[in-house]
């Protein structure tokens, strides 16, 4: 897994991009209802744009 930086004034649309503790009002835009996950990072998003490795997340029922 590479190391992003990425500093809350600097506009970017991957999630993996933002810093663990970021409380920004755009990446809470990126993750709501998440539909994929990230290969890397884990982390979540409603679009596969916005992560670096998307995998389709299944539903379960």
């Amino acid at each position: 897994m590479s190391e992003r930086k990425h500093s809350e004034q600097e506009s970017t649309n991957k999630v993996c991009d933002y810093p663990p503790d970021s409380k920004s009002k755009e990446l809470k835009l990126l993750t709501k209802d998440p539909a994929y996950v990230c290969r890397d990072c884990g982390r979540s998003a409603t679009s596969h744009e916005n992560l670096c490795r998307p995998e389709r997340m299944f539903s379960t029922w």
